[in-house]
């Protein structure tokens, strides 16, 4: 019922089909006239230093999810070990708030986060406008890395997704690793946050290149791999 109130207050006709096990489906008829745009969350986190906005439908909403916090939490020494990296890549930026920590923490950094959702590329821009990071950051609706040049990135950062909707599947970070190891430089490294059951070391160092795991948990590994260098 709050499914149907909610598209009540858009569109003129709402109906629903018969129900199949827990599901139906609702048909939204003849969008009504001067409803407002869905505005952002605003969420301050103090521990970074940096604000956050995010729009219904970004990965983990108004919310520092945890793999994001793990990862965080190793950026600091990765950052230290590649002190020449200037040119970044946040892939799957979401709310964009991987890109606005390397930007904050390395003023010489150029980030470009992408993002297949939409909400999730006018959340990241927001987030860059309201750290005053706009111009290390520029974002691009993609899919994956798709656009991007070949040895264009000295470092990517990414928390891949383990689910298109509600379905589980790896497919999708599997393409994403596969791009990756595409766009990024010899001797370029590739930083991943991951449930620790999905296993995915494999498959990084098949597309990316050689895996060691620089943090884990009970739940996440934070993975550093490394492109081969360019034959002499």
């Amino acid at each position: 019922h709050s499914a149907t109130e909610v598209l009540e207050s858009a569109f003129a006709t709402v109906t629903a089909s018969l129900g199949k096990y827990k599901s139906r489906a609702l048909v939204a008829r003849t969008p009504l006239p001067g409803v407002p745009a869905p505005q952002p969350t605003i969420t301050t986190l103090p521990e970074l230093g940096l604000t956050m906005s995010s729009l219904g439908g970004v990965f983990s909403a108004a919310k520092l999810d945890i793999g994001t916090r793990f990862l965080l939490g190793a950026l600091p020494d990765l950052m230290a070990d590649y002190a020449e990296a200037t040119e970044f890549v946040d892939l799957g930026c979401g709310t964009g708030l991987l890109s606005a920590w390397v930007a904050r923490n390395r003023p010489t950094a150029q980030v470009v986060a992408t993002d297949l959702s939409l909400a999730a590329v006018r959340s990241t821009r927001a987030t860059a406008a309201l750290n005053n990071l706009s111009g290390q950051i520029t974002v691009k609706q993609a899919d994956a890395l798709a656009g991007l040049a070949p040895h264009s990135a000295d470092v990517i950062v990414c928390n891949p997704p383990f689910h298109t909707g509600t379905v589980l599947e790896t497919a999708t970070a599997r393409r994403m690793f596969e791009q990756a190891g595409r766009v990024l430089r010899p001797n370029a490294e590739m930083w991943t946050v991951f449930n620790t059951p999905l296993r995915y070391g494999p498959l990084l160092t098949a597309a990316v290149g050689p895996t060691e795991v620089i943090a884990q948990n009970s739940k996440f590994q934070v993975t550093r791999s490394t492109t081969a260098a360019r034959p002499r």
